[in-house]
């Protein structure tokens, strides 16, 4: 697969994730828990200002950063509370960090392996966050009165 085909792939996947999908649909939050969506969004940030590089890195070759399109699954999450998402949140995050480093050792392009790198390193530190954050919130389940 070219480096090309593999950079768009990331692209893909990371425009689409569940993370940015969350930071969009605002989940449910209980009183008292605005801080847990606060980080949600502030991670979601720090990954999509490391898309914006590898956007600014793909234009610079002239590759045109495909539209996306969150997958439709997603659009059961709407109404879901931030307490519920976590456990999933997480499990994804795993998943993108996995794929990412199999893109990763896949591209030869120097620059396409700076960028995806750089990538990675800020999707390496939302899993943290994120797991310590689904620590915090085990156990805490909404109570719809």
């Amino acid at each position: 697969m070219s480096d090309e085909a593999i950079v768009t792939r990331v692209w893909l996947r990371e425009t689409a994730s569940l993370l940015k999908y969350l930071d969009d649909a605002w989940p449910w939050t209980p009183p008292g828990e605005a801080p847990a969506v606060e980080t949600v969004h502030r991670l979601a940030a720090q990954e999509q200002e490391a898309l914006r590089d590898l956007a600014a890195w793909m234009m610079a070759r002239k590759w045109t950063p495909p539209p996306t399109v969150f997958p439709e699954a997603f659009s059961s999450l709407n109404y879901t509370s931030i307490d519920s998402m976590l456990p999933r949140l997480v499990a994804y995050q795993r998943w993108t960090v996995v794929e990412l480093e199999k893109d990763l050792a896949a591209v030869t392009d120097a620059g396409a392996r700076l960028a995806l790198h750089k990538l990675l390193e800020v999707k390496q530190r939302t899993l943290g966050e994120l797991e310590n954050l689904a620590r915090q919130h085990a156990g805490h389940r909404a109570v719809l009165v």
